[in-house]
């Protein structure tokens, strides 16, 4: 019973991948696509005009041999005949050279729809395996929509001949006609087989192969490289890719043997055919039921429908793992990620806390959230906060504590499991993630290093000025980054990294970061939200950084995280976290009047400078 539930999921998902494939070729280019399919089409036809052709010169050549006519007719046949030779030839080169451009159409629209799709999947959905798995499936498949239309076309125009060379063989023999809807439908249901087995265990098996791959590329990645040698991890690695490759090498191996037996089973049975088939002509021909012509199309023929068979069943099986794949890709691209991972319901009852004449207006407010990934604990639980503007905030705790989560959240590109959260006195959904973008100047603790030029580097905090040296030059001081800067005869215009060019150089951790921290700075947003902008720096160094951040806010809204708690002296309000609960709130002398757990955090780091 699950076995046909199977199989008629996998049909109806193969027809729903190819319905889905043909409607994004016609959306993209109808045009590309008519013409592409006219093509085709005016090609099935010119194998069974070239086989006719070639039948009536040699019936022609026989009845003026045994009529003793001359030949004039036949040296026209011929003609006509080469025109046809040639038109087909100048025909192989035009599909080809059209696939090639259809490609490029169809990858380019492709990859831009991937792109604007991962782009509004929700941060969190990234810590989910299925959205990973989803997301892993159709990376590498972005070639996939014109791969299929080059399946479609190449399949329809052998169908096409093979209609036209049965037709052929239906006047020629009735032999030749069966034998040829034999080898088809053995054709068809072989390649059928073949498909299911090689997609099921593509199915089955797509998360391990990608948790196999991400052990493999560790190989290659340059930050891994020093683990690897100085802590002799390869064995180790090594023997735990070995543990999950070779058993899904394994049973890959089994998969493919059976297609392989299949196909060769199906080409013995098509040789053993072939010669019976070939006997039976040359009796025919004996009794004289056949001219020199019909055994000539007799056997040009049969190798043109067993050649198609082949072909089809090939063509047909690739068409069928487009289908499958494009149905991968319709999923994706029709699922609502935003409810993969469920977030809070918005309650109308709740509204944002009105803001009373001559207090500060609430940039974000935070009325008991909580949130969590996926199925684990909490790591915010049941938070109730508001920062006004012009607030300084420091967030302080324990690593895990949930600071980071909390950033994410204030961001918006977390929405919370449990409880309502507003931003400048509306929801969340009620912003954009644009009009977000252009109130919040961001440096993550996990930042980004990309290998581009400084100027780059630094201008992702506000691309539009990545030409103005001058306000890159301030935003680099104020990062601390403008001595980098200065070190090179290009400046700004000097490449990072060496990956991608020769002349270049390389980075430490915390010149990476004063870059990041620059981007930061170098937008004039109206919210700065500074994620351990200081973890790669000293402790000098650290504090120079959270001065010129003091100067830098001036009448700003900030919050910033740091595991050194001494910077935390600069902030208004003090935020202490603690296993994703606010434990304590208040400014650096009433936190530190309190003895509590602040205090506590503080004395600890102060005692472990001075014993130093």
């Amino acid at each position: 019973m699950k076995k046909e539930k199977k199989k008629k999921d996998n049909i109806k998902h193969t027809w729903q991948g190819f319905c889905w494939g043909m409607k994004q070729a016609w959306e993209i280019d109808k045009a590309r696509m008519i013409l592409c399919m006219l093509l085709y089409f005016t090609g099935a036809l010119l194998p069974t005009f070239f086989l006719a052709l070639t039948k009536q010169i040699v019936d022609q050549i026989q009845q003026n041999v045994e009529a003793g006519e001359k030949q004039e007719y036949v040296i026209l046949l011929v003609v006509v005949l080469a025109v046809v030779m040639f038109v087909k030839a100048v025909y192989q080169v035009i599909p080809v050279l059209m696939n090639l451009m259809a490609n490029i159409t169809y990858s380019v629209a492709i990859v831009k729809k991937m792109g604007n799709k991962v782009k509004d999947i929700p941060l969190r959905c990234f810590d989910d395996k299925e959205t990973a798995d989803d997301m892993e499936a159709v990376k590498s498949e972005t070639g996939r929509l014109g791969w299929f239309l080059s399946d479609v076309g190449t399949t329809a125009l052998i169908l096409i001949s093979l209609v036209g060379v049965l037709i052929l063989a239906a006047g020629t023999s009735y032999v030749l006609l069966l034998t040829a809807l034999v080898f088809l439908v053995a054709g068809l249901l072989s390649s059928g087989k073949n498909v299911q087995e090689a997609i099921g265990f593509w199915e089955e098996e797509r998360g391990t192969w990608r948790r196999c791959d991400n052990l493999f590329e560790l190989v290659f990645n340059t930050e891994a490289a020093k683990e690897f040698r100085v802590q002799g991890l390869f064995g180790m690695l090594s023997k735990k890719w070995s543990e999950i490759y070779h058993p899904l090498r394994k049973k890959w191996r089994k998969s493919n043997n059976k297609i392989q037996l299949g196909y060769q089973f199906y080409h013995l049975f098509m040789t053993f055919v072939k010669f019976g088939v070939l006997l039976i002509g040359l009796l025919l021909v004996r009794k004289g039921e056949l001219q020199l012509g019909g055994l000539t199309l007799f056997i040009s023929v049969f190798d043109q429908i067993v050649g198609s068979c082949s072909q089809v069943g090939g063509y047909a099986a690739s068409l069928m793992e487009s289908c499958r794949k494009l149905y991968f890709m319709k999923h994706f691209f029709g699922t609502d990620y935003t409810k993969v991972i469920p977030s809070a319901e918005e309650d109308p009852r709740i509204s944002p806390t009105p803001v009373t004449s001559g207090d500060k207006p609430i940039v974000f407010e935070l009325k008991d959230v909580s949130f969590h990934y996926n199925d684990d604990k909490n790591a915010i639980e049941h938070l109730t906060l508001q920062i006004r503007k012009g607030q300084n905030v420091a967030l302080v705790g324990a690593n895990g504590a949930g600071k980071s989560t909390l950033v994410k959240l204030l961001l918006g590109i977390y929405a919370p499991t449990e409880g309502q959260m507003f931003f400048e006195g509306k929801r969340y959904s009620q912003w954009s993630r644009e009009e977000l973008v252009e109130k919040m100047g961001v440096t993550f603790q996990d930042y980004v290093r990309f290998e581009l030029m400084i100027r780059e580097n630094i201008a992702f905090g506000d691309i539009s000025k990545v030409n103005e040296d001058q306000e890159l030059m301030e935003a680099a001081q104020k990062g601390g980054a403008d001595k980098l800067v200065r070190r090179f005869d290009d400046g700004l215009d000097h490449y990072m990294g060496r990956w991608y060019q020769q002349k270049s150089s390389m980075f430490s951790g915390g010149e990476w970061q004063r870059l990041a921290v620059s981007r930061a700075h170098l937008s004039n947003r109206e919210i700065l939200v500074l994620d351990e902008p200081a973890a790669a720096l000293d402790p000098i160094a650290e504090m120079e950084q959270f001065n010129h951040i003091k100067d830098t806010i001036m009448d700003r809204t900030s919050v910033l995280i740091s595991h050194r708690i001494g910077f935390a002296r600069l902030a208004d309000l003090i935020v202490v976290l603690d296993n994703g609960r606010m434990v304590e709130q208040g400014s650096h002398e009433e936190l530190m009047d309190k003895g509590g757990v602040y205090y506590r955090m503080f004395s600890e780091q102060a005692g472990w400078y001075q014993q130093g």
